[in-house]
């Protein structure tokens, strides 16, 4: 059997490689409207690039003025959903009734691809409250195959 020269280059296989992980604080904004209702995101997702999802801490929160002294914040009762790109009950990644004080994603990572957003909805909750999510992804960068 001959091999060739020596040294020499293997090929190069395609697929994914670990870029980095990062943690990410959002806010939702605008505030929650007349309705309860208040959104924010993560991505849109770069082109070459997947992201996995795999921890999202979600809070709710409303500041009360009090007659004299400093505003206080205030948890406040919500409902969280996550749904991927656009919403829609077909497209939903994740839902809590809890959507304060609560965790998602710790068992199945929520997958994202090139061009791909995570939309973070909380409803239900007071005029002008704020909806706050700490968010845990993993992002790969696609390598391509040959020489």
């Amino acid at each position: 059997m001959t091999i060739g020269p020596l040294p020499y280059q293997l090929p190069t296989s395609s697929g994914w490689t670990y870029l980095q992980t990062t943690h990410d604080t959002l806010q939702t904004d605008p505030v929650a409207d007349a309705s309860g209702a208040a959104q924010t995101q993560v991505g849109e997702v770069p082109a070459g690039e997947r992201w996995l999802i795999t921890r999202v801490n979600i809070s709710a929160t409303t500041q009360i003025q009090q007659d004299s002294g400093p505003a206080v914040v205030l948890p406040v009762a919500a409902t969280f959903t996550a749904y991927y790109t656009t919403i829609a009950q077909n497209t939903i990644a994740d839902a809590t009734p809890a959507g304060d004080g609560d965790n998602g994603d710790e068992n199945q990572p929520i997958e994202l691809n090139a061009g791909d957003v995570l939309l973070l909805v909380w409803s239900g909750m007071p005029e002008n409250a704020v909806g706050w999510a700490n968010v845990t992804r993993q992002v790969f960068r696609q390598i391509q195959g040959g020489n």
